[in-house]
Formats: structure tokens, C-alpha cells, sequence
């Protein structure tokens, strides 16, 4: 879904980073 492609897009941007995903969980 929207969230999930969001996520994966989020990730390669921040590559070896921590952020926070739609439910303020943090995501490695």
C-alpha cells in the first residue's frame, strides 16, 4: 500500500539511518 511504498522509499533516502514510520514506531 501507500504507507508501505513510503516506508521502502523512506529507507533508501535515509539509508543506515533511524526514522520514524507512520505510527511513530522507529524503523531501522
Amino acid at each position: 500500500d501507500a504507507a508501505s511504498l513510503a516506508i521502502t522509499i523512506l529507507k533508501k533516502q535515509l539509508r543506515g539511518r533511524v526514522f520514524l514510520g507512520c505510527d511513530n514506531h522507529p524503523l531501522s
